[in-house]
Parts: C-alpha cells; structure tokens; sequence
C-alpha cells in the first residue's frame, strides 16, 4: 500500500503527528512518506512541502488572512501537495495536523474526492469557528454566533468565527473523509457537532513506545536527576497558561503543610512556581527535548498531577500511565479515560476544586502500597491500549475501510 501522511513538521511530535507511523508501515513493507510543511528529520521518510517561493507566498497570504480574520483558507500549500509524485502514487492519504495555518481548508472536497482520504483530530478546531478548544463554550453546536473570545490564538472580528465556521461547514459537505479521534470525549463531541455528525469516524488511542516508557530503575533516573533517593517526588507539567492547572497545582501543595518528605519535579516552562521555593525542595528540568530524559522525568516521579482543563486527550498522563506512575487529574476532562481513573489506574477528583487535588495528592504521598498498587494497573492497561504497535494496526484497519469501501465506489483517477 502507498501511504501518505500530511502534516506540520515530522519529529518533533513525531509519536502523533504520523511520523512514527509512517516509519512503522514502512517496517511492515508499505510504501509510505510524510509530506510536511516543516522539516527537520534529516531521513528521507519526510519531504517538505515548502520551498523559497512558498514561503514568500505564505507570508503574503498570512497576513491577508489575518486583516479578513479568516484561517487556512488562502494559502496555496494543497497545490503542492497534488503536484507531487508522492500524492499521486498514494492509494491512501492520512492528514494530520493541517489546522495549524500553513494548509488551505477549501481544497478538501477535491483532496478528498482525488483520493481515499482519512483526518486525524487532535483538538476541537475542526469543530469549531476559530479555537481549538471552547471550554464552557458551547457555541460550536450552533454555529459560532457570538464567540465570547476573539483574541486567543490572534484577534479576529466580531462575526469571523460565525463565518469560518461556516465556511467549513461548506467544506465538510463536499468533502469525504474518515475522521480518527483520540478519545471517547473527543468522540462525543464529533457525533454531536453539526459540521461532522455525518462523517465516519473511528476511535483509535494514540500510540507509544511501551517498551521506553515503562518502570524502570527509580534509583537511577533519581541520581541523574539529582533527587535524593528518600523523597516522595511530586511531578507535573510547568505551565503558565491557566487551563494547565498549575494555579490548582501550587493552591493544592500549598495546603499540605511542612513536610519533609516531598521533592517537586517539573518539566516545560521555569519559574513558574516560586511560591513553592523555601516549603518544598524544587527541581525544574526545563524543556525536555529526548525521549530518554522525559523517562527519567516519570521514572523519579512517585505522583504525577495533571488538572488541565484543556486536553482531547493528554499525551503525557498517558506516558505516565506508561511508566507506571499514578496520576491526578480533573474530572470533566478526557484525562480520566487517559490515565484510567475509572478502572483503577489513577485519580479524578472535581474540576477546580484545590483541596479535592490535595487530597488526593496527601493519600498517595502518605500510602506508597497504595501508589505501586494504582501504577502498575495504570502500566497495565497503557500497554494493552497505548502499545504503538496496536495503534498502527488499528490505523491500518481504517485504512483497509476506506479503501474497501472506496472500491465499491468510483475509481481513483489519479492512481498510476
């Protein structure tokens, strides 16, 4: 089979963006490559979609875009895409993340009649007039009337995402294609949408390398780390953006009182939680770029917190789920079914409520039975659900679907 992945760029992201994938069908003896509109892999398993002159013309289109408040709308990146010889040998083409403005929406009634087609949804801004994700809002279900915030991810007029929502609405009509979806929350939410409610659309968790996320030796990632080994580690995501949850995070640990037997690790941003500094000792990794240092990050960890109001799915509770490790999250969110609060593998507690998160953060830290008894049934169902080997076999069977199904239908005139 000749399969065709489209998407932003290729290894950063590349256990979602199709990257990894496109590698694992290669293994299994398919013809398969990513088109991207950044590159940065230096294999030939990418191609950039992008050049001097596209470039030049994007910017152009870009800044018309942003003056009309429209999105991915005006630019010429499809025209590309068809002119290659990797579109026109693909018997299958898999988009991934286009929403992000470099690709142009309009072109998908003729992508996806051209060729047998299938959208991976990693957000709501399929769904949506403009943002990727509506919170409370539930203006998405009737059409964007009167977004209640039009500068967030940049300002645009008073009905632009009235009219960007029914522009894709147009587009969806005449488009056929099969949507992947992360989780039942996003799931839901596609059936109930008025712009996808007709489309196909298949469940199909995210994959990883369960073999690399999974318990390791503690002891060693605690020394490379620098974390004594005595401590109990409480780990999260350093984020300033609100819908992370770091306001509930530093409200929660703030109420455990003295104690001297936590240790704070975090990863992403920096000084973000210096009212913590003087109460807990603090360890903040920054930036991971490795896979093999983001292991460590979960292995040290005993407890991960993770009260995002702002996920379709939640990549890292799943890579903690992985390691082994325990994770708290709000109720109301995806992140439950992630990390499987529900069948034992770790915590929901109410949305917004700091002294529920403490509480649960104080009975974990207290019973470390407890701990290994809920991490290794989180490790237990994230190798059952999240082993990549799964994912690539569940996203080869919505292929064969497709195919099958276009078959039966009219013939793929560009196929040579």
């Amino acid at each position: 089979m000749h399969i065709l992945q489209v998407s932003y760029t290729d290894a950063l992201g590349r256990s979602f963006n199709g990257f990894d994938l496109a590698r694992a069908f290669a293994a299994q003896g398919h013809t398969t490559s990513q088109a991207v509109w950044i590159k940065t892999d230096v294999s030939d398993t990418s191609w950039p979609l992008s050049n001097f002159a596209a470039r030049l013309f994007f910017k152009f289109s870009y800044f018309i875009e942003r003056c009309c408040s429209l999105e991915s709308v005006l630019h010429a990146t499809p025209l590309r895409l068809v002119a290659s010889t990797q579109y026109r040998l693909a018997d299958i083409v898999h988009y991934q993340l286009i929403h992000i403005p470099y690709f142009n929406i309009l072109f998908l009634p003729l992508l996806t009649h051209l060729k047998p087609t299938v959208w991976s949804f990693h957000d709501m801004w399929p769904l949506t007039g403009r943002c990727v994700h509506p919170f409370a809002c539930t203006g998405w279900l009737e059409g964007c009337p009167r977004c209640p915030d039009l500068t967030t991810p940049f300002v645009m007029a008073g009905q632009g995402a009235a009219r960007m929502y029914r522009i894709k609405q147009r587009v969806y009509e005449r488009s056929d294609f099969d949507i992947i979806v992360l989780s039942t929350w996003l799931r839901d939410r596609v059936s109930r949408s008025p712009l996808t409610r007709s489309h196909r659309t298949h469940l199909v968790p995210p994959g990883l390398d369960t073999a690399m996320f999974s318990p390791g030796n503690r002891m060693l990632s605690r020394q490379r780390l620098g974390i004594p080994q005595d401590r109990t580690v409480i780990a999260f995501r350093e984020a300033i953006s609100v819908f992370k949850g770091l306001p509930s995070i530093l409200e929660a640990l703030s109420s455990l009182g003295d104690r001297n037997d936590i240790h704070i690790l975090t990863c992403g941003e920096t000084g973000c939680v210096d009212t913590l500094l003087g109460r807990f000792p603090v360890t903040e990794l920054g930036d991971i770029t490795t896979p093999e240092r983001m292991v460590d990050f979960y292995r040290a960890s005993d407890i991960f917190l993770m009260p995002s109001t702002a996920e379709t799915f939640g990549m890292m509770a799943a890579e903690a789920a992985s390691c082994g490790v325990p994770c708290v999250v709000f109720d109301g969110t995806p992140l439950p079914e992630t990390c499987f609060a529900d069948e034992g593998g770790g915590i929901a507690v109410a949305q917004g409520d700091s002294a529920a998160l403490a509480a649960a953060v104080r009975t974990l830290a207290d019973d470390p039975a407890l701990r290994r008894r809920v991490g290794g049934r989180a490790h237990e169902l994230a190798v059952s659900r999240y082993d990549f080997d799964r994912h690539a076999e569940a996203v080869m069977l919505v292929y064969e679907s497709v195919l099958g199904r276009r078959r039966k239908g009219k013939k793929n005139f560009l196929h040579t």
